[in-house]
């Protein structure tokens, strides 16, 4: 099904979004490539990746996924609410 297809016969609620998940793929694979033999792991940066099943997909790639890295504790308390469990907060934080 494509984008006009969805919208045309409103199988979709708005706002919604499309993504390719054959692009998302083959980008995590070439990413994946880009440390290829070196002790590097990539953490997944949520402040571009605002979709938990998306940070989901990411990680479950393997390595070398590994973590979130987090703009707030807010998000990081949303997301452990989600089931993810590794972060590194990016910013300092005055909050609770």
């Amino acid at each position: 099904m494509n984008y006009s297809t969805i919208l045309l016969n409103d199988h979709a609620e708005l706002p919604c979004a499309f993504v390719d998940l054959d692009a998302f793929d083959e980008n995590l694979a070439s990413l994946a490539d880009m440390v290829k033999g070196t002790p590097f792991t990539i953490r997944i940066a949520t402040k571009s990746i605002r979709v938990p099943d998306l940070i989901r997909r990411a990680l479950t790639f393997g390595a070398p996924y590994r973590g979130l890295m987090c703009y707030s504790a807010e998000e990081v308390l949303f997301l452990s609410s989600q089931g993810f469990d590794d972060f590194l907060l990016a910013y300092p934080t005055l909050q609770k």
